[in-house]
This record gives C-alpha cells, sequence and structure tokens, in this order.
C-alpha cells in the first residue's frame, strides 16, 4: 500500500485526472525470483520457487502448531493451464479434490481469488486451510503472478476475460455447478464480484476486501478523492455490489489500515440479497492469518464461514 500512497501522491502532485488501476498489483513472477525475493525475515513474505519447482501442496509451517491442516495427496491436485482468449498468455490453475470427510462440503467448490502480493507460492497456506475444512479447491494466478503467463499483469479488460474463462471452466469441471462459492481476498475481491456478476454463485465470500479506488486512496491520503479522478471505475465493488443479489458474506476486521472497515460496510449494505457480515473487533487486514497479532484464528474463520453457508446460502451445501 505504501506503492500506491506514493503513486497517487505523484499523481496529485501533476495535477489532472489519472487512471490508476493498473497500480493495483504486486506481483512476484516466478522468472523473477531470486535470492532477494526468499530472503525475507517475515515467513509470509518468502517467494522462492522458480518457474520450473513444482508447489508443494504439503509443506509444512512454523504456525501450524495451533492447528490441524493434513497433508493433500498428489493425485488430489491437477494442474491446468488455461489459454487466455487474446492469445497473449496462460492461466496456471490448480484444482484439489476434497478429502470428502465432510460430508456437507465435499460436493462445494470453492473458488479462491488470492490477494494482489506475489502469488500462489505466498497463499499456499490459505489453499491448505480451505481443503482441511473439507471443499473442492480452485486456485489460480493472475497474469504476471507466480506461473501464469505473460509476465506483464493485466489491464481490466485482460483481467476481467480471465476471470470468465477460469470461471466458465470451473462451471464445466464442478461436481455440481450450483455449489460453486467465490472467495475474494482482498484484492481477490475484484475478480470475485466480476465473476459473482458474470454468473450467480452459490455464495460470495469477501475477506477484508478491495472496495474502490477512491476509497482507499481517501484513506490511506487523507484526501476524499472520487473513483472517477483516479480510475474508470472498473474496480468499484463498492457501486457493483448493488447489482449482485445472491448470498454475500463480508469479513472484515475494524483496525485493517489498508482498507477501511467503514468501506466495507458500504461494500456490505449495497448488497441487495442474503447477506451477513463479520466484524472483527481489533483486527486488521487479512483477518485469517494464524500467526498475524489479532488475527482470529483458521478454526474459527473456516467455523463462521460454514455457518453463513448453512444459515445464508444453504444451497452450497451437501445435505
Amino acid at each position: 500500500m505504501m506503492r500506491f500512497t506514493f503513486l497517487l501522491v505523484v499523481t496529485l502532485a501533476l495535477g489532472g485526472c489519472v487512471d490508476l488501476d493498473g497500480f493495483v498489483h504486486n506481483p512476484v513472477h516466478c522468472s523473477t525470483v531470486s535470492d532477494d525475493t526468499c530472503n525475507k525475515d517475515d515467513v509470509w513474505d518468502k517467494v522462492c520457487l522458480s518457474c520450473d519447482e513444482p508447489y508443494n501442496f504439503s509443506d509444512t509451517y512454523e504456525f501450524t502448531d495451533d492447528w490441524y491442516a493434513r497433508d493433500i495427496p498428489e493425485d488430489s491436485v491437477v494442474n491446468e493451464k488455461l489459454k487466455t482468449a487474446d492469445g497473449e498468455g496462460e492461466i496456471d490453475l490448480y484444482w484439489i479434490t476434497s478429502h470428502g470427510e465432510n460430508s456437507k462440503l465435499a460436493q462445494t467448490t470453492l473458488l479462491y481469488h488470492h490477494g494482489n502480493y506475489a502469488g500462489i507460492e505466498h497463499y499456499m497456506p490459505n489453499v491448505r486451510y480451505f481443503y482441511e475444512a473439507g471443499y473442492n479447491v480452485v486456485v489460480w494466478d493472475y497474469r504476471g503472478y507466480g506461473k501464469s503467463m505473460p509476465e506483464t499483469t493485466p489491464n481490466a479488460s485482460q483481467w476481467f476475460a480471465d476471470v470468465e474463462l477460469v470461471y466458465d471452466f470451473v462451471r464445466a469441471s464442478a461436481l455440481d455447478k450450483t455449489k460453486i462459492a467465490i472467495l475474494g481476498q482482498s484484492l481477490g475481491a475484484i475478480p470475485s464480484s466480476h465473476a459473482a456478476l458474470y454468473q450467480m454463485p452459490c455464495a460470495l465470500l469477501m475477506e477484508t476486501p478491495f472496495t474502490s479506488l477512491g476509497t482507499i486512496g481517501q484513506d490511506n491520503s487523507g484526501l476524499g478523492l472520487p473513483d472517477a479522478f483516479l480510475s474508470k471505475g472498473q474496480y468499484d465493488n463498492i457501486e457493483k455490489m448493488k447489482r449482485y443479489d445472491g448470498p454475500l458474506f463480508v469479513m472484515h476486521g475494524t483496525k485493517d489500515y489498508k482498507i477501511s472497515y467503514e468501506a466495507a460496510v458500504q461494500l456490505y449494505e449495497n448488497a441487495t440479497g442474503p447477506k451477513d457480515m463479520w466484524t472483527i473487533v481489533g483486527v486488521g487486514h487479512i483477518i485469517s492469518r494464524p500467526n498475524r497479532e489479532n488475527a482470529v484464528g483458521t478454526k474459527r474463520y473456516l467455523g463462521r464461514i460454514q455457518e453463513f453457508l448453512e444459515e445464508k446460502a444453504s444451497s452450497c451445501l451437501t445435505e
């Protein structure tokens, strides 16, 4: 977010309306992995795998002592390479089949859209605990992230075309296409909201969601600027939620210093369908990280999501 703030200050100094939609990304492509990306103090910041090295879906982490995550069998993971509609790239996607022990979720597919840093390697713990909960998990990298191609990040039209490509693939491949839930984490709320409006999921789940460039710019600069000043509005999730009438679950901490709680409330209030908002007092950005100070804890996080599905989106579940 410091990067975004710097760009905002520069553009304000230059004056005039600008389009900052392209600056929401903060990827690490596998072709750029080096000692600099791997030797980080914070375990969450380490990005170490080159393009030729496979992801380890059974990695252990120093912060997993207080929660259980089983290994993901190799034969449960299928890697797909999806050619982009414009012919310029290839999406790196992974489908992880449910272990089947949670009968309510064994037929449910969770399409997971991760945040704006690095790629799948960075978010592997999230994949692990969604699998642990019992979902069939689909995770993919946006252009410029991880092992997806090209190495450059997408513009809005490219990104949304890729979102539709992935969602079409998921719907064609799911055990039950009526039981596809979409989870967007931080920046992942952008592709998630687009997918939900493209084809209604059984539920839309948003963790500390990206709201709009206008609200984020205001939160990080102290200046009240309309979205129209900063962007073309393609990433304005607050407005998009006015057109979404399916089940919505928003999870947000009151101490989120990147995306304000107040903006998340506005996003939530604009949705018109069955909905709930989990307000976590005193917790910051990305509420589910098990080793983050004041995070809610993985088991509580997963349990609260399933409670929402049972109460507001029962069509996602198998009775």
